[in-house]
């Protein structure tokens, strides 16, 4: 490499002692060496001061937590779907057997009326 520095010339022939188009390629290595380093360096002191355990055990309990969230979040929507099936069942039975009341001549006034769904939720109701 120092020869090929020291027969480096210009475009007028006179040798130039520095040609940077042979130092680029060591420079990023070495800046590239020394990234590497850095952060192995920073990774082993972790590592021996035991706050790359604290790090892990931190991350493995953030992954538990998230876990068992998704885990609740489905067990609400099994939930939810139940309940609607649930009602759905219930509604239709009772449609059934207000039609065979009819059916079997129990007068229409003497039938208790269906009930008023509630108050379909807003979302401004939810802040």
């Amino acid at each position: 490499m120092v020869h090929t520095l020291l027969a480096a010339t210009t475009s007028e022939g006179n040798p130039r002692m520095w040609d940077w188009s042979v130092f680029w390629p060591a420079v990023a290595s070495v800046f590239g060496a020394g990234g590497f380093l850095a952060v192995t360096v920073q990774e082993l002191r972790k590592w021996r001061s035991g706050r790359a355990q604290a790090e892990r055990r931190r991350n493995n309990d953030l992954k538990a937590t998230a876990d068992q969230a998704a885990a609740a979040r489905a067990h609400a929507e099994a939930l939810r779907d139940w309940e609607a099936t649930r009602r759905r069942q219930i509604a239709e039975h009772a449609s059934h057997l207000r039609r065979i009341a009819l059916e079997h001549g129990v007068p229409l006034h003497e039938l208790p009326p269906f009930p008023a769904p509630p108050d379909r939720p807003q979302r401004d109701d939810y802040h």
